[in-house]
């Protein structure tokens, strides 16, 4: 499976330095920003940046990582691989370590470089707990996505995270119609409780449970999207173009 993993790497540098150039700016801008302004303003304004382009970084990478299939979409490629012993599996298997090299680098990066600019910035939030809560949801949406995309190809496999999405949004509106919105107070009242939780978040013992069993079991899960993956990936040989 390492031969596959280095392919990928290979292949797949630019999105390697794209990822982790976005990861190393989303804390350098913010911390930039806030070194020039001191007041309460430009603090408040630096966090919610950070937060913003960390999160950025994040689904940046999933965007990015989206592509690594492609590159192995052709069906001589797919019967060679077919063809070696325990090729499929391996061939598999390369993709989603690779994917998850990724997410791992980009938490890295970011985790450092969030680190040493809070500890040089004052005002700059710690956001270590969110770069891994936004990995662990992306790790997620990958596990459910990839099985599809092996299956019948990366665009039918991209229709299915679409429609997570929508139907994501559409649930959100659906609340906002008919839900109780009296939770979410004022306006004023919860942005302040945005910032105050970005700038300092504490967790309930049940939150910390229950982000604590949602990393976890993102390991298994991930773990049978990929032996999916391995069943269904010569099923999807006739979708490929070349």
């Amino acid at each position: 499976m390492l031969g596959y993993v280095y392919k990928d790497i290979a292949s797949n540098k630019l999105t390697i330095i794209v990822s982790s150039a976005g990861a190393f700016f989303s804390n350098l801008i913010p911390a930039l920003l806030m070194f020039s302004d001191d007041n309460d303003v430009g603090s408040t304004f630096g966090a919610l940046m950070a937060v913003s382009l960390g999160m950025t970084a994040m689904f940046m990478t999933s965007v990015l990582t989206a592509g690594v299939l492609l590159t192995d979409e052709r069906k001589k490629w797919a019967y060679f691989v077919g063809a070696a012993p325990d090729g499929v599996r391996q061939a598999v298997g390369g993709k989603y370590a690779f994917i998850y090299l990724m997410a791992v680098l980009t938490v890295f990066i970011s985790s450092v470089t969030n680190s040493i600019a809070s500890d040089l910035v004052e005002g700059l939030p710690s956001l270590l707990s969110l770069y891994c809560l936004a990995m662990t949801l992306i790790l997620y949406l990958k596990a459910i996505e990839l099985p599809f995309q092996f299956a019948f190809g990366t665009k039918a496999g991209s229709y299915v995270k679409a429609v997570i999405v929508v139907l994501m949004i559409i649930a959100v509106l659906i609340y906002f119609l008919f839900g109780d919105l009296s939770v979410l107070e004022s306006t004023d009242e919860l942005f302040d409780r945005i910032v105050s939780f970005i700038t300092s978040p504490e967790y309930t013992p049940i939150q910390v449970l229950a982000l604590g069993i949602g990393m976890s079991a993102v390991i298994p899960v991930y773990y049978i999207s990929y032996r999916i993956s391995s069943k269904v990936y010569m099923r999807g040989v006739q979708s490929f173009e070349k």
